[in-house]
């Protein structure tokens, strides 16, 4: 797979573990480490003739309509993610060939006016990011 993540730390190949991976649009948040936010991730994955499976956790700090985390696969949206979830492990199946993974924070995915946003009460916890870990392609 070839991902494209900008200064993210580094992406392993295949069976092996990612390093923390940060999706936001934030320009205030403070990540320590993270030198570049990130709205999109993308990976390239080849699947073998049995197809395979992408695994990976996040830990989500959106709130719908607020912000989400849309996945993709091949430019069709297959999954999101519109809340406070602590660490989860997810896991896309992926059929043989050659696929484009993105894993995209989108900001305001309802369209809400700027006072419509500011009449929303954020729950505890809220961020507005994403952390990404554990990513790893298996072939089936």
């Amino acid at each position: 797979w070839t991902p494209d993540c900008g200064t993210q730390p580094p992406i392993t190949v295949a069976g092996e573990r990612m390093g923390p991976l940060l999706l936001t649009h934030s320009t205030s948040f403070n990540a320590g480490f993270v030198d570049s936010l990130n709205p999109m991730m993308t990976l390239d994955v080849t699947a073998g003739v049995n197809g395979g499976i992408l695994e990976y956790e996040m830990l989500s700090q959106v709130f719908f309509p607020v912000d989400v985390v849309e996945i993709d696969v091949d430019g069709s949206s297959v999954s999101s993610v519109t809340g406070i979830e602590e660490w989860s492990d997810y896991h896309l199946v992926l059929d043989a060939g050659k696929h484009t993974v993105t894993f995209k924070y989108i900001e305001n995915p309802a369209s809400l006016s700027t006072q419509a946003l500011d009449q929303i009460i954020l729950p505890s916890g809220y961020e507005g990011v994403a952390w990404m870990d554990g990513i790893s392609y298996t072939d089936a």
